[in-house]
């Protein structure tokens, strides 16, 4: 039973921290350590995009940058990423999505659906100051 009210109420930070970022996307943010990867797992079903933000050598990455514009360029999700996952629910449509981590932009055009999942992994490549691959 505490376990369950734990993941509940790891749940309700992220959505709340999250939804006040990104204004009237609904997004989920996190996925650091065990607890939260398994709160965001089942939650995947309610959204339509995924992003998941590593280094090439598979390392997690936070503090990402996110930006996506819809097909008329109109900014309709920008947050800063606190963990490696990012979901959100866009409508159907068109995007480009603008991630950026330590200063490295990456760009992604996107076609999303009502109620299929994409998933996006971005990677960066690590530098001298991002320290030795951890896997």
């Amino acid at each position: 039973m505490y376990k369950l009210l734990f993941l509940l109420s790891i749940l309700s930070v992220m959505t709340q921290g999250a939804q006040a970022q990104s204004g009237s996307v609904p997004t989920l943010t996190g996925g650091i350590g065990i607890e939260e990867n398994a709160v965001m797992r089942p939650q995947q079903a309610r959204f339509n995009l995924k992003f998941l933000f590593t280094f090439v050598e598979g390392d997690y990455i936070a503090d990402v940058a996110v930006k996506v514009a819809d097909a008329s360029g109109k900014v309709v999700l920008e947050q800063t990423v606190d963990g490696p996952i990012l979901l959100a629910l866009l409508p159907a449509g068109n995007y480009v999505a603008t991630l950026t981590y330590d200063g490295v932009a990456q760009t992604r055009k996107l076609a999303l659906r009502d109620k299929l999942l994409r998933t996006e992994q971005v990677r960066w490549k690590r530098t001298a100051a991002d320290g030795p691959a951890m896997l």
